[in-house]
């Protein structure tokens, strides 16, 4: 599975926490085995947390789930070429109109940086170009205690 933007630490911690649920909950008198209780919780706990946390701005449940079917569907139907609005509409059982919106709802999964379009030819951003990275910021006290010790010395020996 692709971890879709999510830290994989976040990837790796939920199902760990869910599997820790799954031994404090699970009831061996009611004659289920403990994998056939413990995997569906595992998976329903990712997929919650995939849900929840996997959007910078949040679509409605309803456009979540058809952005999760419409995903499923260019898996599936990619080789080599991007399938048409009509073969991801009938492969994810979806009205065309739906899988248009979750188009445009994918663009709330990630943010882009503000200065994308400005970014110099070795890819590098553009903030980075101008910035000197605060090494001016880190000599200003030296240099603001030179300045005090200079005028010191000026009204000490009369000049000016």
């Amino acid at each position: 599975m692709s971890h879709r933007g999510e830290m994989i630490e976040d990837l790796s911690q939920v199902p760990r926490i869910a599997l820790l649920q799954a031994v404090r909950n699970y009831d061996p008198d009611r004659g289920a085995q403990f994998t056939s209780y413990a995997v569906p919780a595992i998976l329903g706990a990712l997929k919650r947390h995939l849900r929840d946390r996997g959007w910078l701005v949040r679509p409605p449940c309803r456009l979540q789930a058809a952005y999760l079917s419409v995903s499923t569907a260019l898996e599936d139907l990619g080789g080599g070429r991007d399938p048409t609005v009509t073969e991801l509409a009938e492969h994810s059982r979806l009205a065309e109109h739906v899988v248009v919106e979750t188009f445009s709802a994918r663009a709330g999964r990630r943010a882009t940086p503000l200065d994308a379009w400005l970014l110099r030819p070795d890819d590098a951003p553009w903030h980075e170009s101008v910035s000197d990275h605060g090494a001016a910021l880190a000599t200003v006290d030296d240099r603001l205690l030179v300045a005090q010790l200079v005028g010191l010395l000026r009204s000490l020996s009369g000049t000016s």
